[in-house]
Order: structure tokens, then C-alpha cells, then sequence
């Protein structure tokens, strides 16, 4: 019987001419794509002219997919996307590629987009050592707990947020982590594609002034950082 590979695919995050080349490769030659959301996918695919199957494999429902997915592993290559970015990487997958790997199966990656990536390099914020915390707690004492945490590191962080949270969790940082540098990045690779430097506390009064709409990663500098020249920092 023959062994397939997975392929985890990064995907654009916003412009669609991020897509690699070697992504339009895998994507069209494997048998079967598996999505976060396969209306979004299919979009994606349609866009480039690629017609393929489609399982869905998301939040909801990976556990249930997990052995239909690896049975057809087991006869042909699948490719994991996620809805933006790279898969498993505060996507869905995290289960199906650990269970590929104990199972013996190939797994290789597709690098590409990453939000996470993007802002820190852009940030202008040391990037040698970073801590990657993903999506927060939604409670107040745990969310307290993990930003001041990270806040104690000497590491710079990086993290997501949703709009409607930014305010409350930049009053928390401003509470907790004093004039940090940081940067907001809004809607990466997107038409309005924005960075936004201050403390929490400047940042805070900016985006109650201005509420921030779309997809949000941000960076803050780890607990030594001090600015090159006043960079990072703008209140």
C-alpha cells in the first residue's frame, strides 16, 4: 500500500500574490486538500485556476476527521491549508500532523505567509529571541497572568487580538507592563495595511479615539529593550 505526504500549505494572509510558487505546485497536484473553511479555500483555489477536492478540517471538527483524513493518507498525498497564513500555527492541524508523525507518515512543510513573522520583523523590535503566545485568555486573571508573564522576559512577544478585545487588553498593559515599546500591525499585506508604534498606554488612548477593525497581530519589546534612537516609541 502506498504512503502518502501531508503537505501543511501557507496561504496568503491578505494578498493573494504572497502565494508561492511552489504552493500553486503542491496545491494543484494533490489529490485532495484538506481547508480550515473550504468556501474560503475554494475561492483561493478558483482564483488561481485550480480545481481540487475538498474536506473540511477545522476547530469543530478535527478530532471527528482525524482517522477519515489519515486512512486517505494512507493512499495518496493530502495538503492542509488553513484560512490565512500557515497551517496549524494557532490553526487547525496541530492533531492531524502530530498523528501523521507517530504514524510514520511524511510531513513537509510549504513555507509562505505568516502574520506572526511579518509583524515582528517589521515591528522594529529585536527579533533574535520571541515568544509567540497566540490568542490570549479571554478572562481578566488569566490574561493578567500570561501578560505579565511574558512582560518579566527579556524576549520580545508577539500575539493576536481580536478588535473588540484590543482596548481591554492594552488598559491590562498599561496596568502591568508600564512605557513598553510595542507595535500594533493591522491587516497585514492588506490594502490598509497599518503599524502603529507607542507605549500601551498611548496606543490605548489612540484606538479608543480610533477602533481598530480587522485582523491584529502585536508586538511588544521584551523587559530590557531600550529604543535605538527613540524607535519603538511614540508616547
Amino acid at each position: 500500500m502506498s504512503v502518502g505526504t501531508l503537505y501543511l500549505v501557507s496561504t496568503p494572509i491578505g494578498n493573494l500574490d504572497d502565494i508561492t510558487l511552489r504552493a500553486l505546485q503542491v496545491l494543484e497536484a494533490a489529490p485532495l486538500v484538506a481547508a480550515e473553511d473550504t468556501r474560503h479555500t475554494l475561492k483561493l483555489l478558483t482564483h488561481f485556476g485550480l480545481r481540487r477536492p475538498l474536506v473540511s478540517l477545522h476547530a469543530h471538527n478535527e478530532e471527528r476527521q482525524l482517522e477519515s483524513i489519515l486512512e486517505r493518507l494512507k493512499q495518496h498525498d493530502i495538503a492542509l491549508v488553513s484560512d490565512a497564513g500557515t497551517p496549524a500555527l494557532s490553526d487547525p492541524g496541530v492533531r492531524l500532523v502530530s498523528a501523521a508523525v507517530a504514524r510514520g507518515f511524511a510531513v513537509v512543510p510549504i513555507p509562505g505567509p505568516s502574520a506572526p513573522l511579518a509583524a515582528l520583523v517589521a515591528s522594529g523590535l529585536p527579533t533574535n529571541q520571541f515568544t509567540f503566545l497566540g490568542f490570549l485568555p479571554r478572562k481578566r486573571g488569566e490574561l493578567e497572568r500570561v501578560l505579565g508573564d511574558a512582560g518579566e522576559a527579556r524576549r520580545t512577544f508577539v500575539f493576536f487580538e481580536s478588535p473588540h478585545r484590543l482596548t481591554k487588553t492594552l488598559a491590562i498593559m498599561a496596568a502591568t507592563l508600564g512605557p513598553r515599546a510595542m507595535v500594533v500591525a493591522r491587516e497585514i499585506t492588506k490594502t490598509h495595511e497599518e503599524f502603529v508604534r507607542g507605549t500601551p498606554a498611548a496606543l490605548l488612548a489612540h484606538f479608543e479615539q480610533r477602533p481598530p477593525r480587522g485582523e491584529l497581530t502585536v508586538v511588544v519589546a521584551g523587559s530590557d529593550w531600550k529604543p535605538v534612537n527613540g524607535a519603538g516609541s511614540n508616547g
